[in-house]
């Protein structure tokens, strides 16, 4: 189960390392009560730091994190952003 303040958590995480948007994506977007995991794609984080921020979100919360950044623009991530919902932007 994801709770909202598992979500919050990341956002809190994410925006001192830089973040200035971030979207969940997958079913803690739509279902958090039976999800698993909660799936973000941020933007703004430099490269260099995106690995300890998505360390430190594990550390912090109850459940695993998928982060993944919007830049290089894949597939991926242009199948999942604009099905995900903006949760933080600057």
């Amino acid at each position: 189960m994801v709770k909202r303040a598992d979500i919050e958590s990341c956002v809190d995480i994410a925006k001192r390392y830089g973040a200035n948007k971030i979207v969940l994506f997958g079913s803690a977007q739509f279902t958090p009560e039976t999800a698993h995991d909660i799936d973000l794609i941020c933007s703004g984080v430099p490269d260099a730091l995106f690995y300890q921020m998505a360390a430190d979100m594990e550390d912090v919360i109850s459940v695993p994190v998928d982060v993944f950044s919007a830049l290089p623009e894949t597939s991926f991530v242009r199948f999942n952003l604009p099905r995900g919902k903006v949760i933080y932007e600057r």
